[in-house]
């Protein structure tokens, strides 16, 4: 004989954003043998006090159980993390409970309706009141050599966790802006306890692409880099324990690794210890002290000399990938470029001597440098992404490698491409990924 089980059905398919009330409101019952029973509670968690629920009879479900219900006392910000996934409402039955979700149906209209209600209240009092959360650093334009351009930055009041309309960043403390959703879902990879599978399959790709790199007479390095948010999660909007329990656990498991270059202790010590942004404050890629320290870190595993920065810089306005996404133009920070007089480093530059694009994404393509005058007699081939780029910036990856060494090869991809590259032809391979694509971990 089978048994049935109580289940839970519903949905928030109705909401209202108004000066007096903002509310949302919806269906919820218990299923046991075909028959219907009214939930026993409702509740957003994390809880929020405000909150009120009440029960209401739905002329659609041709009954006098109240299986509608209306939850009132909420804010803009609750309505986001609803939508956003960092708060749920929560339907509870006789022994067994379940998020209700938001009708697919209102979803866009709810973000819509959110957007329009903060517009309208940016009134005169609010302005003020907000200005001291700016992005960046913006001030009058420096005065430099430079001729001026035909835009001058002028100052935009925005408030902390403010979130772009598509999601994907959130404005943080200190002029910061993060990664928030994205494709990747990053927000949310804080809170997921991770797949054991997952994790321990990453560990065999990792000790697998050493095996690889031996069999050719290579030295093998990896590093993960870290979110902006895990490096200073107190300048993240949202309180979280960073970094991912994804990358903790793998963490764990690769740390004493000869191969592991730990790029989260290297990121820590130069914004905890050196006092330095291992980011930029509009972008999601490093800042050049970020991206010199990493290069550093790997010189060190490599037991070579740590590089030097230049010994003059200058103050530019700077756009990034995040500071184009809040429907106002690009949000700029004040950053530093390099002058001269610089190091030997910087004096001899490398040699393209060969390059591939592919038709369409990133994925495939190649950057190949030669550099006579390179500090170290090495060649490397790094397998990676966007922080090694295409070494036109000192913010890359690829700009410092491209003068360190007397070969540098870049290939775009998230794997060890030892059958499209003779890594004979190489003394050091490198793997790079960043803490969210680490879920989940590659095929090969």
């Amino acid at each position: 004989m089978q048994m049935s089980s109580t289940s839970i059905h519903g949905a928030i398919d109705n909401f209202n954003i108004s000066d007096n009330e903002i509310s949302i409101g919806g269906w919820a019952f218990t299923s046991h043998n075909s028959q219907k029973s009214q939930i026993d509670s409702i509740e957003i968690t994390p809880t929020n006090q405000a909150a009120s629920v009440s029960f209401l009879i739905r002329a659609d479900f041709e009954s006098q159980i109240p299986f509608g219900f209306k939850v009132s006392g909420l804010s803009p910000e609750d309505l986001q993390n609803l939508l956003n996934g960092t708060s749920q409402l929560i339907a509870r039955g006789k022994n067994v409970e379940k998020p209700i979700p938001i009708w697919i149906k209102i979803r866009e209209k709810l973000k819509e309706a959110i957007l329009l209600h903060e517009i309208k209240s940016l009134n005169t009092d609010s302005l003020e009141r907000i200005t001291s959360q700016l992005i960046g650093q913006l001030r009058a334009a420096p005065q430099s050599s430079s001729p001026p351009t035909t835009q001058s930055p002028q100052l935009i009041p925005v408030s902390t966790g403010l979130k772009s309309i598509d999601q994907s960043a959130i404005i943080g403390h200190n002029g910061n802006i993060f990664l928030f959703q994205g494709s990747n879902h990053l927000h949310q990879k804080y809170f997921e306890d991770p797949d054991p599978r997952f994790v321990s399959r990453w560990e065999e790709i990792l000790k697998t692409r050493n095996e690889i790199c031996r069999e050719f007479g290579v030295k093998f390095l990896q590093t993960i880099i870290p979110e902006k948010q895990s490096v200073t999660p107190k300048d993240y909007p949202y309180e979280i324990e960073s970094p991912t329990k994804f990358y903790r656990l793998l963490h764990e498991k690769i740390a004493h690794e000869a191969w592991f270059v730990d790029s989260l202790k290297a990121l820590k010590d130069l914004a905890f210890t050196n006092g330095l942004p291992p980011f930029m404050k509009v972008d999601s890629h490093f800042s050049i002290f970020g991206a010199q320290k990493l290069i550093n870190t790997i010189l060190r595993h490599l037991d070579l000399e740590p590089t030097a920065l230049p010994q003059n810089f200058e103050s530019t306005y700077a756009a990034g990938d995040l500071g184009n996404k809040f429907g106002f133009g690009n949000l700029l920070e004040q950053s530093l470029s390099c002058v001269g007089p610089a190091p030997e480093l910087f004096n001899h530059r490398p040699v393209l001597i060969h390059e591939f694009n592919p038709a369409s994404g990133h994925t495939g393509m190649i950057r190949d440098w030669e550099n006579l005058h390179a500090p170290h007699d090495i060649a490397v081939i790094a397998f990676g992404n966007s922080f090694f780029e295409r070494g036109v910036r000192p913010e890359s990856l690829s700009f410092w490698a491209s003068r360190l060494f007397r070969r540098f090869t870049f290939v775009w991809t998230n794997r060890l491409d030892h059958k499209g590259h003779d890594l004979k032809m190489y003394d050091v391979a490198v793997c790079q990924t960043i803490e969210r694509f680490l879920t989940p971990p590659p095929l090969n």
